[in-house]
């Protein structure tokens, strides 16, 4: 027997073993055989920017089947207009954010063009497509000598610039990717419904893996615009992505630091009070059948329409082969209101000297420049020539972020009611194994001073879990609590659980 005619499988493996000696490329000479197994190493992986089109183009027109069929895995960055050293110190304007869409746009045209081809080959494999955070080269971290430049303003700059997907519709169907991954939880941001759209175009995603921004705090309009139209984009996702089995979700939001801070309404239109559409919407997604583990983080800010349902009343949506789920929530809800409250217990020293309400947002109240996201586009050259003009210490003070007066650590009656539905959704899991979510305390006397977590786990028996205390709790359902000292379920959450638990079920309660 000849090395042309050793085993697929064998042949890889030598061809491991010999690329950690040197060239590999000449070794596809040898045999058709040959050429596949070093193929299959070189060209499965490829790391682009939107400046390697030119390339990706020629690439995929020139390749052989052969060398299409063997791509497993694509990062694509998307590289932005540069702007020069002056343009450092002014806010982008309409014109930049309209000029970076339509780079962005086109730039994911060109991408899903090039894979589109890497479809028809004789045995398509799965594939993954990777979207680190698009960047600019005059942006923060890559331009050089910024720290001379008088008035720079940094990632400032673009803040409030989220890049929109244009005529995302008439993208071609990306049939081989079973994986896909966007990270843009730090500047630069994109859209959170573009990342949607996107995978709107893959039918057959087995993964998500989203990391995304949901922080706005400058301009609250804009904020409630982008989870609208998150929500918009997820019902759409709901009919299409019918194979997905995995969901890790990021959707970036963190409370502010200052908990007396009064925090804009973004949970929906005026017809819908009360109701959050991004979570009505997350939650359709995610009963998707062929779901099997949900993992929400960021924290999420999310309210109980995420869960809402019960048998007793009627409620026949279910969760049908979901196994585990894991959720960090934010501790304020899409209304702008909060999960948890002051401690009504603690010692009266610990009362805040500082309980005034704080509005976010820029408003003509505070002598502040711009109220919406409109007003970017509206502004008139006075306006436009004040906003280059960063005051740190009053954009931190409208956001939240100053002063630092955390307080918050006894859940409150919303988060009674989130609990609730939590516990309810689970009997309409039949196949779950652990449910867990929990909530950050922020360090505060409280707390005494230490970084804390309210947060419960459930797992079902036979289920292994780190908080077991012997090996015959794993002959139990269990229900696990890390709570502030005192606190226990209400008659009517205990009562729910209890439906959930066998007759030998744990509760269990640590205290901090």
């Amino acid at each position: 027997m000849s090395l042309a005619d050793l085993p697929p499988e064998l042949l890889g493996s030598i061809a491991k073993s010999l690329a950690l000696d040197g060239p590999l490329a000449p070794f596809a000479c040898i045999s058709k055989s040959w050429q596949y197994a070093v193929e299959s190493l070189l060209f499965s992986s490829l790391r682009l920017t939107s400046e390697d089109l030119d390339f990706l183009d020629a690439y995929v027109a020139t390749s052989s089947s052969l060398r299409r069929s063997v791509l497993k895995s694509v990062d694509f960055t998307v590289v932005l207009p540069t702007y020069d050293r002056a343009a450092c110190a002014r806010f982008e304007q309409e014109q930049d954010r309209q000029a970076n869409n339509a780079v962005f746009s086109e730039a994911m045209q060109r991408l899903f063009a090039a894979l589109k081809s890497c479809d028809e080959v004789e045995q398509p494999g799965p594939m993954r497509l990777g979207l680190p955070a698009p960047y600019s080269p005059g942006d923060a971290g890559h331009r050089k000598s910024e720290k001379d430049n008088p008035g720079y303003l940094g990632d400032r700059r673009y803040e409030q610039s989220y890049l929109a997907l244009l005529a995302g519709e008439t993208l071609p169907e990306l049939q081989r990717i079973r994986s896909f991954a966007v990270f843009a939880a730090t500047p630069r941001y994109v859209e959170p419904s573009a990342a949607v759209a996107l995978a709107i175009k893959m039918p057959g995603l087995e993964k998500v893996m989203w990391q995304l921004w949901d922080g706005e705090r400058m301009v609250p309009k804009l904020r409630k615009r982008l989870r609208l139209d998150l929500a918009s984009a997820l019902l759409s996702a709901t009919s299409a992505l019918k194979m997905l089995k995995d969901v890790e979700f990021k959707l970036q939001h963190e409370g502010p630091c200052n908990e007396s801070f009064t925090n804009a309404d973004v949970s929906g239109d005026s017809t819908d009070i009360g109701v959050d559409q991004l979570s009505q919407s997350l939650k359709k997604l995610l009963q998707t059948s062929s779901l099997v583990n949900i993992s929400l983080q960021g924290p999420i800010c999310i309210g109980r329409h995420l869960f809402d349902g019960d048998l007793e009343s009627g409620a026949t949506d279910t969760w049908p082969n979901l196994q585990e789920f894991r959720m960090s929530f934010s501790i304020v809800r899409p209304d702008g209101g909060w999960y948890f409250e002051r401690d009504p217990s603690a010692p009266s020293w610990q009362s805040d000297d500082d309980e005034e309400p704080h509005h976010g947002g820029w408003s003509e109240s505070t002598g502040s420049d711009l109220e919406d996201s409109e007003s970017f586009e509206e502004a008139d050259s006075d306006e436009l020539q004040r906003l280059d003009i960063y005051d740190e210490n009053k954009a931190s003070r409208l956001q939240g972020f100053e002063p630092a007066h955390y307080f918050r650590t006894q859940p409150n009656e919303h988060l009674s009611l989130l609990l609730k539905a939590m516990a309810q959704s689970v009997l309409r899991m039949p196949s779950l194994r652990i449910f867990a979510a929990g909530a950050d305390i922020q360090p505060c006397p409280r707390t005494d001073y230490n970084p804390q977590t309210f947060e419960f786990e459930y797992a079902v028996l036979g289920t292994t879990n780190w908080k077991d205390q012997t090996s015959a709790d794993e002959g139990s359902d269990r229900l696990y609590w890390t709570v502030p000292t005192g606190w226990r379920m209400g008659e009517t959450l205990e009562k729910s659980w209890r439906r959930v638990l066998d007759e030998d079920g744990i509760v269990r309660y640590e205290e901090w």
